[in-house]
C-alpha cells in the first residue's frame, strides 16, 4: 500500500512493482510518480467510514475515472464495511447496489468486494454479478487474519472450488499473505504490516525473518537500506525500517527458505500451513 498524505516509502524504489492506492488520498499531481507500476485504485470507503464520513458513489466513480485514465489502475467498486457480523448481508446488498454504475464506467475492468468469511456469504454476494469481474476481493479476512489464521485458510481454500478468477485478500497481515501466495489461496493482498512493525521500532532480521526491536544509532547495510539508520527517531527512520521491512517480505515471496522461516515463527499459522507448505517445497511435514 502507499500513501500520499502520509509517511509511507516510495517502494518502486526497491523494486516493488505492484502498489494499492486509495481514491480519496491521491495527490493528483504526484501521479506521474508511479507511471509504469501495476495499481490497485481503491474506492476509500473504510478510511472515510473510520473517521466518520460516508463517500457518495457517484463521488468515488468522478475521482476513479480520472485516475484510471490517467494511470491505468484497476478501480475498486465502493463498498461498505459491516461493523458486526450481523451487519455482514446488509453490507453485501448495498455493495451490489453500485455494480451497474462500475460496469457501466470500467466494463468488466473492475473488482468486486465481497464482505463477510462464510461460504454462504461469498455465493450472496456473488448472485449479484451479471458478468465476471476482473478480480473479487475479500474484505471480510482481515479482521481474522491476525487470530484466526487457519479459518482464513480454509475459507479461502473453500472459494477455489466456488470461483475461478482472481482472488485478492484486502487489508491481511504479512504472514498470511505470504502463506496463502504460497498454497495458491489468493493472487494478490494488500497489507501495511511493514509499515506498522516499523512505526513501533522492529525490523526483519534477515537470518531468522523474525521481529527485532532496533536501537538508536542502529543501522543496516541491506540492498534496500544501504546504511540507512533504521534506528532514528522520526519521520526519517519510520521510513527506512519501512523500506526495510518491505523489501523482505519482497524477498519471502520469492524464496521459499525465507517464506518458511517467516512463516513458521507464527504457532497458529505454523499448524495450518507449513505441513502443506514444506511438502510443496520437498520437505517433510514436521
Amino acid at each position: 500500500m502507499h500513501s500520499f498524505s502520509q509517511a509511507s516509502p516510495k517502494l518502486w524504489e526497491i523494486g516493488i512493482r505492484t502498489l494499492m492506492i486509495s481514491v480519496d488520498d491521491v495527490k493528483l499531481e504526484r501521479l506521474g510518480e508511479l507511471k509504469g507500476l501495476d495499481l490497485m485504485l481503491d474506492s476509500g470507503g473504510f478510511r472515510r467510514l473510520s473517521r466518520g464520513r460516508e463517500l457518495e458513489p457517484e463521488e468515488v466513480l468522478r475521482a476513479q475515472i480520472e485516475i484510471v485514465e490517467e494511470t491505468g489502475a484497476l478501480p475498486v467498486i465502493l463498498d461498505y464495511p459491516p461493523r458486526s457480523p450481523e451487519e455482514v448481508g446488509g453490507s453485501i446488498k448495498r455493495t451490489a447496489k453500485n455494480l451497474k454504475l462500475w460496469q457501466r464506467a470500467f466494463g468488466d475492468r473492475f473488482v468486486y468486494v465481497v464482505h463477510g468469511s462464510k461460504e454462504e456469504h461469498f455465493r450472496e454476494a456473488m448472485s449479484y454479478l451479471s458478468s465476471k469481474p476482473e478480480a473479487v476481493a475479500l474484505g471480510g479476512v482481515a479482521f481474522k487474519s491476525r487470530n484466526k489464521p487457519k479459518e482464513v485458510l480454509d475459507f479461502l481454500k473453500s472459494l477455489r472450488g466456488l470461483w475461478d478468477g482472481k482472488l485478492h485478500a484486502l487489508g491481511v497481515g504479512n504472514s498470511l499473505a505470504l502463506a496463502a501466495f504460497m498454497l495458491g489461496l489468493a493472487d494478490s493482498a494488500d497489507t501495511s504490516g511493514y509499515l506498522t512493525d516499523a512505526s513501533f521500532r522492529m525490523i526483519r532480521d534477515p537470518e531468522s525473518m523474525g521481529l527485532i526491536k532496533v536501537e538508536e544509532g542502529q543501522r543496516c547495510w541491506c540492498e534496500a537500506c544501504k546504511g540507512a539508520e533504521v534506528g532514528k527517531r522520526g519521520r526519517e527512520g519510520l521510513i527506512a525500517r519501512a523500506r526495510h521491512n518491505a523489501y523482505w517480505l519482497m524477498r519471502a515471496l520469492e524464496s521459499e527458505e525465507l517464506a518458511l522461516s517467516m512463516i513458521g515463527r507464527r504457532p497458529s499459522l505454523r499448524r495450518a500451513a507449513l505441513p502443506s507448505l514444506r511438502r510443496r517445497a520437498g520437505r517433510p511435514a514436521l
